[in-house]
């Protein structure tokens, strides 16, 4: 965990506290896979993931998204 945290710059209590407060909510912590897109930026300046679901479906969030928006974006495209 803390390569990992070093690697991308996030607390190593952080990645702990995600994972678990992910086991709480029993939902899946799934490994995260960084891709560069050629260059590509998200519009706008703000920092953004993107999340490719099962599916295929891919969403962008932002830095600035409302943590409720999100939740309630991916609770309704993955039903």
């Amino acid at each position: 965990m803390a390569d990992v945290g070093r690697r991308f710059e996030v607390a190593t209590s952080l990645i702990y506290k995600w994972r678990r407060d992910s086991m709480a909510a029993q939902a899946p912590f799934v490994p995260a896979v960084v891709v560069t897109a050629g260059g590509e930026r998200a519009l706008g300046s703000e920092a953004s993931i993107m999340v490719q679901l099962p599916g295929g479906t891919r969403v962008m969030i932002g830095a600035k998204t409302p943590g409720a928006l999100v939740a309630v974006t991916l609770k309704v495209l993955t039903r």
